[in-house]
């Protein structure tokens, strides 16, 4: 699955547990875990079959020439169905949460990616799901 969307200046990326993108064109400085706003995805069903049955998920986050690279698993309980996809540290699953049991959280992406995302440059985030 690939998600596109572009920086804000309100990027923080403070956030000790989860990372977070957005359809929404405008953040707060208190969405500490936004990375990404006025992002695109399409969520097929098989999308959506290949994520909940996956033991490995990799999201890559790309922005002016820097990727992090953020590594989970899938949830039988994913729906993809709101406005915002969350990535999380933890097990917690809900209708917003793309991947669970993730490497890292928004506090925890290399300082250069964050400066990239705090810009209105484009971003790009591959989602790549493995059984």
């Amino acid at each position: 699955m690939l998600i596109t969307g572009k920086g804000h200046p309100n990027v923080t990326s403070r956030h000790p547990t989860t990372i977070a993108f957005t359809r929404d064109k405008d953040i707060t400085p208190r969405g500490d875990c936004f990375v990404a706003v006025a992002c695109q995805w399409e969520a097929t069903p098989e999308v959506l079959e290949k994520l909940r049955r996956a033991k490995k998920v990799t999201v890559t986050i790309e922005c002016g020439g820097r990727k992090e690279t953020i590594v989970g698993s899938g949830d039988p309980g994913l729906t993809l169905s709101e406005n915002d996809l969350v990535i999380r540290k933890s097990g917690w699953v809900d209708n917003r949460t793309l991947m669970i049991g993730a490497d890292k959280a928004a506090k925890d992406l290399d300082k250069e990616v964050v400066q990239c995302l705090k810009q209105p440059a484009p971003v790009k985030i591959r989602v790549v799901a493995k059984p």
